[in-house]
């Protein structure tokens, strides 16, 4: 089961943590666009809501859900999808440094290639940031699928109240040690704490689990939300307004928002469009607006080779006017996305599908393809 009109959501999320990693050095909190993008990392903890409420949603047959996942072809499945442009993006990002005399290349060393390779780094404090940075949140990823075919048998044995409750007081408790942890930040902890306080996989798997409830509570209750889907835009309009205020004003407990504090407001989100069937649907499921999202994933993880080769162009010999340059380099980033897409993703993605297929049997198939 796909859902496209909750495709755009990637790209839109992948572009604001784009603008988000260009702009963080030299934003003017002052401004309302300044102060958004400041808070645009929250987009992460979207990525795997989704992630979470996409691989539910996407292992029902017929609206039901099944009680268990073929693991062995659900991991197949999301490394084929997650893997062939992740290393890619990996070597981009070296060559770019080598043509453009960062000096990064020269400064690896065995453990953060390792770690990038096998996409653990960020288990890795000293690692989680080194080469193509945005791959941090592809290691936690990475946990996520580890543990999703036991997550999701587990959910669905629970009632939906016990579901929702037992999520809720996960994402509470992962919370309030994430508030601890900031707090000893504040105090002058490590290089080293602050990466284990921001990027530790599993300080992110409340933020997962809310997607994954998510899903299950669409699978099963889709009828009944579908029919009340006001009250769902009403508490999505609330937590909208109590997100706006914290940013604007710039709440202290805005320090806090790295691993999940969203968590909610984009359930909501996820939710209330999940059920749209109307004009709005429509027009979120236009072709363009799909393909957008489809190469959301080459945007996000392409970012950081393209930024390094395009500012190093515009400083070496184009010296075009900041916002000239900074639309040169999201159109450029977005091209070479969509080309990673056709030549890189999706051959991939068919190749080790097919070279694994005699491993597993077609009736075992829970995850579907556009997963």
């Amino acid at each position: 089961m796909r859902i496209d009109q909750l495709t755009i959501t990637r790209f839109a999320a992948a572009i604001l943590l784009v603008l988000f990693h260009t702009a963080a050095t030299g934003l003017n909190t002052d401004s309302v666009v300044g102060r958004i993008l400041l808070a645009g990392n929250s987009a992460v903890s979207f990525f795997f809501v989704l992630s979470g409420f996409i691989l539910v949603v996407s292992s029902g047959r017929g609206g039901q859900l099944p009680t268990h996942i073929a693991k062995g072809r659900f991991w197949r499945n999301r490394f084929a999808r997650i893997y062939p442009l992740y290393l890619t993006a990996l070597v981009l990002t070296l060559t770019a440094d080598v043509l453009t005399h960062s000096g990064t290349f020269h400064r690896i060393h065995a453990g953060s290639a390792v770690s990038s390779v096998l996409l653990v780094q960020a288990w890795l404090p000293p690692y989680a940031m080194d080469l193509n940075y945005p791959g941090w949140s592809l290691s936690v990823e990475v946990f996520f699928y580890a543990l999703f075919p036991l997550l999701f048998a587990g959910m669905a044995r629970l009632s939906t109240q016990r579901l929702i409750v037992l999520t809720g007081l996960v994402w509470l408790v992962s919370l309030a040690i994430h508030r601890h942890m900031v707090q000893q930040i504040d105090l002058g902890a490590t290089t080293d704490y602050h990466a284990l306080t921001m990027y530790l996989p599993a300080l992110h798997l409340n933020t997962f689990l809310v997607g994954m409830t998510t899903g299950v509570v669409f699978m099963r209750h889709g009828s009944w939300l579908v029919r009340h889907r006001n009250w769902l835009l009403l508490a999505l309009l609330i937590l909208s307004v109590a997100a706006g205020w914290v940013i604007w004003s710039q709440h202290p407990v805005l320090r806090f928002r790295h691993n999940g504090m969203a968590a909610p407001l984009f359930a909501m989100l996820v939710l209330w469009l999940s059920c749209q069937s109307n004009g709005l649907s429509h027009g979120l499921r236009h072709p363009a607006l799909v393909y957008l999202g489809d190469i959301s994933y080459g945007v996000y993880l392409l970012q950081v080779p393209v930024s390094t080769l395009t500012f190093y162009a515009n400083s070496r010999w184009l010296h075009l006017p900041t916002g000239l340059h900074l639309l040169t380099y999201l159109l450029l980033l977005c091209l070479v996305a969509a080309a990673s897409y056709h030549w890189i993703e999706q051959p991939a993605r068919r190749f080790i599908r097919q070279w694994t297929l005699p491993r597993f049997s077609n009736a075992d198939e829970q995850v579907s393809q556009s997963a």
